[in-house]
């Protein structure tokens, strides 16, 4: 299958386990469209001819409608994937669960 006619993938939380795993097993198959906060270099994947990486914070409005209106503008995506989200292990209250979990998810689902 020639580049030109992969389907094209957007992944938030692209620097996360799953999205960096889903990332370097799929990315022969797919044009991926990848937003994270971190850099490819610092999520440890290689780059790719066919990984666009695309740092972008899901809960800036501002930020993720940009982002999406130049996926739009580069011919769109056939498939979304959001795995964005914010977790720790201490089961302590932070503000970072609502910021991205929930405002950051409203903002990719309304973009």
């Amino acid at each position: 299958m020639s580049e030109s006619s992969l389907p094209k993938i957007v992944i938030t939380g692209a620097s996360g386990f799953i999205g960096r795993n889903f990332i370097q097993t799929y990315k022969d198959e797919f044009i991926i469209y990848g937003i994270a906060r971190r850099t490819q270099q610092e999520a440890g994947i290689p780059r790719h001819k066919n990984i666009n990486w695309i740092l972008a914070d899901v809960a800036d409005h501002e930020n993720v409608t940009e982002v999406v209106d130049e996926i739009r503008k580069s011919g769109g995506a056939d498939y979304f994937l959001h795995l964005a989200a914010f977790f720790d292990f201490s089961n302590a209250p932070n503000d970072e669960y609502h910021r991205t979990n929930v405002l950051g998810s409203q903002n990719i689902f309304e973009a």
